[in-house]
């Protein structure tokens, strides 16, 4: 479609079309991408428009705090020998294999702080990475930053995991006929952080931030909060 000189694109996704990439859609020239060309904003509600519509415009971001999390520790330094067994869970409950290590992802921070390094700018950038990258360090300190970036593994439960909430309709769709209750639904998806895979089951810190839990982290200051990682984008879309 020709969009003349339109500058912001606002879209409000229905049904599968949610987990499209809009601004990883190629370009009108062909040899870029749309976010290049064109600011993309995704609303999940139409009448989230009208708040757009009277929002301030926000200036160029050039001081601040930033938080890099990546190159996460997943094994951990947690003995078995101190987690009691009481309190122990089988690690990346949802899947056969623990959670591998990311390498690249500690390329992919080092980039980001980077290019805010060469520009001059008046970031402040803090990197949590290995074993410091902890569910409890990142609580605690995730509400002093106005940039937070997270490249660690996302998780979503597969599709014949169902919670408590859903309806036995939906039981009955579950193409293998016997499909699995795990109680909240904000339990089954979220991002791993450093010791996911010890097995502990720790009251503040077990090394995973189920959706659940991301529901009370303090991101009043976040102008920007960025997924990096598989399974980020994922889930059942329900019209």
């Amino acid at each position: 479609a020709d969009l003349g000189d339109v500058d912001v694109v606002y879209i409000c996704p229905e049904g599968p079309i949610n987990g499209l990439p809009w601004s990883a859609l190629p370009g009108r020239r062909g040899n870029g991408f749309l976010i290049e060309e064109l600011e993309v904003c995704v609303v999940p509600a139409l009448s989230d428009l009208q708040d757009l519509a009277f929002a301030k415009p926000s200036q160029d971001w050039k001081a601040g705090k930033m938080l890099l999390v990546g190159d996460v520790a997943y094994d951990g330094s947690i003995s078995e020998n101190l987690v009691p067994s009481l309190f122990r869970r089988k690690p990346n409950q949802f899947y056969d294999q623990p959670f591998s290590p990311l390498p690249g992802t500690r390329v992919e921070v080092d980039a980001i702080a980077d290019v805010f390094a060469n520009k001059g700018s008046k970031v402040t950038i803090q990197t949590l990475s290995g074993t410091l990258a902890t569910e409890s360090m990142f609580r605690r300190m995730c509400a002093r930053f106005d940039v937070i970036h997270l490249a660690t593994h996302g998780f979503f439960a597969p599709e014949d995991t169902l919670s408590e909430l859903a309806s036995y309709d939906a039981e009955k769709s579950v193409s293998s006929g016997k499909a699995t209750r795990f109680s909240h639904p904000g339990l089954l998806s979220g991002l791993a952080m450093a010791s996911a895979n010890s097995g502990a089951t720790l009251e503040q810190d077990d090394g995973l931030i189920t959706a659940l839990e991301a529901q009370d982290l303090s991101l009043k200051n976040a102008r920007l909060v960025v997924l990096s990682g598989c399974q980020t984008s994922v889930g059942l879309s329900i019209n």
